[in-house]
């Protein structure tokens, strides 16, 4: 646009007709997305009202305006978290927008002080949703990206608008070094979505524990296909299968966030996913800061089917015990010990094939990286995991745990003191 200012545009008039043309498709209702492709179309329109002088320019303006703020408020929870189920797209969206308005300022327009105002929010969740080391995790369609932010939060956060819980834990000695969990349940759009439900990913010690696929690409290739699988996250997957995402107006009927709460001890964050057809999966999470993690995992099935509970580990993760009731990991600065108190029929350590693919994370674009994935197996029409995650070696701070399926009571000793949880 802007290497015609110098010359007299009506003279083309090939480009004229070009430009209409190209400004009537973006004005067009019937290609818009409220998306991130969305807020492109009106940044190109509203750039070609101001920049060329056509009698429909304040029109192209004043639309692209229009659904912008419209978009922008579709785009973002309360909590000024962007809502296409994506870290990394949280970051690509907020630029937009700010670039968007500092163009719109040097013509002597605004976004309007009401979403201008959202923008430090916006740039708020950054304190929650990076690791300690800095990246961002790679949930929904999310590379490796590390981010400069120097104003790190250690406390939890919880937004049910974009299904997701972070869970924190700051070693003081080293904030580098900080305990990070994340949990998804639920959305709002499915942009950018993957089959996550119920997925937590770990980070502690300076290692990724347990971590999301990251997204690879974009169509319809094998690799993008197991990414955005259930087994390519860490929760419950029925019979080796995905389910069907509802859309988002129904969603939060059959997957959600359904509790939470926070104290001085612990976390505690629960979530469903009814999703799959016949089946119904609950998933409670504790986390007693700063080192030890309870999952309840209860499916009830209509039939006898095989349930798997899946963990990923992160690709400088390496299994040194396998075992159905107690598994050792082994990261660059930690030893991870995962017990089944109610047991499992089959423990498979899958290794990572970019070939199948299986077993893989995409950290960046179009490439995939070989891990080694947990799948603890159990066959039934009622199940329920019982898992105790212990970051460190000798770590037994948490003992005496048992569960009562009738009164859904968690009974246990956390440094010596008894604590009952209702799940």
């Amino acid at each position: 646009m802007y290497l015609c200012l110098g010359d007299n545009i009506s003279s083309y008039p090939e480009l004229n007709e070009l430009i209409i043309k190209h400004a009537e498709f973006l004005y067009s209702d019937k290609y818009y997305r409220k998306n991130n492709h969305g807020i492109m179309m009106d940044r190109a329109l509203i750039q070609s009202g101001v920049v060329f002088e056509y009698e429909q320019s304040d029109n192209w303006i004043n639309k692209g305006l229009f659904r912008l703020k419209d978009n922008f408020y579709h785009s973002y929870s309360s909590r000024g978290i962007h809502l296409e189920n994506s870290s990394e797209y949280h970051l690509v969206v907020q630029n937009h927008f700010i670039s968007i308005e500092d163009f719109l300022n040097k013509y002597n327009l605004s976004l309007g002080s009401e979403i201008v105002d959202i923008f430090e929010q916006i740039e708020d969740y950054y304190s929650y949703i990076l690791k300690p080391d800095g990246f961002l995790p790679t949930i929904g369609d999310s590379s490796r990206k590390k981010i400069n932010n120097k104003n790190k939060k250690y406390t939890s956060l919880l937004d049910l608008d974009a299904g997701i819980a972070i869970l924190q834990s700051k070693n003081n000695s080293n904030p580098k070094r900080s305990t990070w969990m994340s949990f998804v349940c639920g959305y709002s759009t499915l942009t950018h979505k993957h089959l996550d439900d119920l997925s937590i990913t770990l980070f502690y010690n300076g290692d990724d524990i347990f971590v999301d696929s990251g997204k690879h690409s974009y169509g319809s290739s094998p690799a993008r296909g197991y990414v955005r699988s259930a087994k390519a996250h860490n929760t419950i997957v029925i019979n080796d299968k995905n389910y069907k995402l509802p859309k988002p107006k129904i969603a939060k009927d059959k997957i959600t966030i359904t509790d939470y709460a926070s104290n001085q001890i612990y976390y505690f964050v629960k979530g469903r996913n009814f999703a799959y057809e016949g089946v119904s999966i609950e998933r409670s999470l504790i986390f007693f800061k700063p080192d030890v993690c309870i999952i309840l995992d209860r499916i009830m099935n209509g039939q006898s089917q095989k349930v798997s509970q899946i963990f990923n580990l992160g690709p400088s993760t390496s299994v040194i015990q396998k075992d159905i009731n107690h598994t050792i990991i082994k990261a660059p600065n930690s030893h991870i010990h995962i017990e089944q108190l109610n047991g499992a029929d089959e423990l498979v350590v899958h290794k990572g094939n970019k070939d199948k693919p299986y077993a893989v994370i995409s950290e960046q674009f179009s490439k995939l990286t070989e891990t080694h994935q947990l799948e603890y197996i159990v066959n039934g029409d009622k199940v329920f995991f019982l898992t105790v995650i212990r970051m460190g070696k000798d770590n037994d701070r948490v003992s005496n745990i048992q569960f009562d399926t009738m009164s859904n009571i968690l009974a246990l000793e956390v440094d010596g003191k008894s604590i009952s949880i209702v799940m």
